[in-house]
């Protein structure tokens, strides 16, 4: 054993052996602090938010990585977590690290989630404040053009009604007539004026000791002049009387044409299926497929474009690959097991999948990125997402199918107009989008069967009436069945909806439109008969009114004229008998 160990120089490898021992030390105990500052620094450099690790070991035997509590802030929405995983393991290529790459041969990422609410901020301090928006926040469905049946509703009803000849001629008869009797009764109001003022001078003329025989003239044409008068206004009154029926007859007649002009009112509105669709299925689809887009836009954002090729510098010499030997991007992941939770029509589901290619170098690689995700639920869902960066297009593209997608019980619309309440089900719904440098296209397909669907409507636009004929209509619809076609950018993606529950709403609209129509007809008929009768009889009474008055006041203008005549022939002197005379009593006096 002396002879053995005297065969070493000592003096040479002690020294060395030392210094091995040392740098082994140093990456067990060291390399680990200086990784987590490594990992966080670019993370938060890449993201422009908050990456924390909850702790972080190496295994420099097995060149091996893992980290635990792994959180990456969102920095649109600083107080949500893009992504959070409860542990992250990567098996490292030995090789590849002693040529300074980075490759993860095998890997998993375990208790994955998304978009999940963290305890504090994750913006960074030296970014800009920005204003956080309000999370979960359903903004209100665009409005449905309903002015066709909104004009069918109770406060519109009464502001037609008011537009029908029997309203405007009732309205204006009532206007007229008072000015009518307004005229006569001033004439007769001066027609009694003129009896006082004449009785008054017939009383002075019998006190007057010489009495003119001009003067009993004057006074007996007076007297015969107020008598004619009279007479005449009387023959006014009857008149009136008579031209009262005749409006009467008018408002009939007016009534009668309006009530044949209601029977020409048909249905004639012109309806959309497609933008039904759209005002009921937009919402609720742009939901998903925006934050779908979010998500593939985040994913691109954050893997490598291609990396430009450089030209070497003088005096610094190039890099040579040997025959038989491969270039490797400075870092790669070959494959990583992935697990986690993620939520869907806000119902958590288990997943579990590999991402595979993620590379500094797509074009060296010469293969895309994968994304492959199955839930392990009855729903069966599975996502693939393929990020070639590979060529000299950006191509992404995601397939999402799902056969069995639990939904639950969903209002589509909105509730001051039409709404509908579909029962829970299930549907099957398979999705694929492709984005090419900054443009997007794709579809979304979806199927739910066995449902029932139940009617809302505004107050403004019949209420629970025109529900319970919509209602009647949508009992024969069990499926709701569409696509939604998507172009434009990620920014303002352009999405148009088609689906069979627009034709289905529109044929159950124009019924309603119908039955209201006929509805608001026999109602507004009943109610122009029940205004031309009752503004009628308003008329009647005003003018019946007016002229007991006015008759009545005649009827104390007459009495005055006789006993004027009376007064007079007594203070002529006449006997009783001249009182009937007709003949002038200027006459007897000659």
């Amino acid at each position: 054993m002396k002879r053995l160990l005297s065969v070493f120089r000592w003096g040479y490898v002690a020294p060395r052996l030392a210094l091995v021992l040392a740098v082994v030390g140093l990456l067990s105990f060291g390399l680990a602090p200086l990784l987590h500052w490594l990992i966080v620094s670019a993370g938060q450099a890449t993201t422009g938010a908050a990456v924390e690790i909850g702790a972080l070991r190496t295994s420099v035997v097995r060149t091996s990585l893992e980290l635990d509590s792994v959180q990456i802030a969102n920095p649109e929405r600083p107080m949500k977590n893009a992504v959070e995983a409860d542990a992250v393991r990567i098996d490292l290529s030995a090789a590849a690290l002693l040529r300074k790459k980075f490759v993860v041969q095998d890997g998993s990422i375990s208790g994955l989630r998304f978009n999940r609410p963290r305890r504090h901020s994750g913006e960074l301090p030296e970014s800009q404040a920005r204003e956080e928006e309000p999370d979960d926040t359903e903004e209100p469905g665009e409005p449905l053009d309903l002015a066709w049946l909104a004009s069918l509703g109770d406060d519109a009803q009464q502001r037609l009604l008011e537009e029908f000849e029997t309203a405007r001629l009732s309205a204006e008869l009532l206007d007229i007539w008072p000015p009518r009797y307004q005229a006569l009764e001033q004439q007769a109001q001066s027609l009694a004026e003129r009896a006082k003022a004449l009785q008054r001078r017939i009383r002075d003329f019998a006190k007057n000791a010489k009495k003119q025989p001009g003067d009993v003239i004057e006074m007996e044409a007076e007297i015969r002049e107020l008598h004619e008068q009279t007479q005449t206004l009387r023959k006014k009154i009857g008149k009136l009387a008579a031209k009262l029926d005749a409006d009467r007859q008018r408002v009939n007649e007016a009534r009668l044409r309006d009530a044949e002009k209601l029977r020409t009112i048909v249905f004639e509105e012109q309806l959309d299926a497609e933008t039904i669709s759209h005002y009921l299925l937009r919402r609720e689809l742009a939901a998903k497929i925006e934050s779908t887009i979010d998500w593939i836009v985040w994913c691109r954002d954050h893997i490598p474009r291609r990396v430009p090729e450089t030209k070497p510098t003088p005096g610094k010499g190039i890099d040579i690959t040997f025959p038989g030997l491969r270039r490797v991007p400075d870092y790669w992941v070959q494959r990583l097991h992935l697990d986690g939770e993620i939520e869907i029509n806000g119902r958590p589901m288990a997943f579990a999948g590999t991402a595979s290619n993620f590379t500094s170098d797509p074009v060296l690689l010469g293969q895309p990125a994968i994304v492959h995700l199955k839930t392990t639920d009855a729903a069966q869902i599975e996502v693939v997402a393929r990020f070639d960066r590979s060529g000299l297009r950006d191509v992404t593209t995601l397939a999402f199918d799902c056969p069995r997608l639990v939904q639950a019980r969903r209002e589509l619309g909105r509730q001051d107009q039409l709404e509908l309440i579909v029962s829970p089900g299930f549907a099957r719904v398979h999705a694929e989008l492709k984005l090419e440098e900054d443009q997007i296209e794709g579809e979304l397909a979806f199927v739910q069967e066995g449902i029932r669907i139940e009617p809302r409507v505004g107050k403004k636009l019949g209420g629970l009436r025109v529900a319970g004929y919509l209602n009647d209509s949508l009992q024969q619809i069990e499926r709701i069945e569409g696509t939604l076609r998507i172009s434009g950018t990620p920014r303002l993606p352009k999405l148009k909806v088609e689906s069979s529950l627009g034709g289905e709403i529109v044929a159950a609209l124009e019924n309603v439109g119908r039955r209201e129509i006929s509805h608001q007809r026999e109602r507004l008929e009943s109610q122009l008969a029940k205004l031309a009768e009752q503004r009628t009889a308003d008329l009647v009474a005003r003018v019946e009114q007016r002229q007991r008055q006015l008759t009545d006041k005649l009827g104390l203008t007459d009495e005055t004229v006789a006993a004027l005549k009376r007064e007079l022939v007594q203070h002529v002197g006449l006997p009783n008998q001249f009182l009937g005379n007709k003949l002038p009593l200027g006459n007897l006096l000659k």
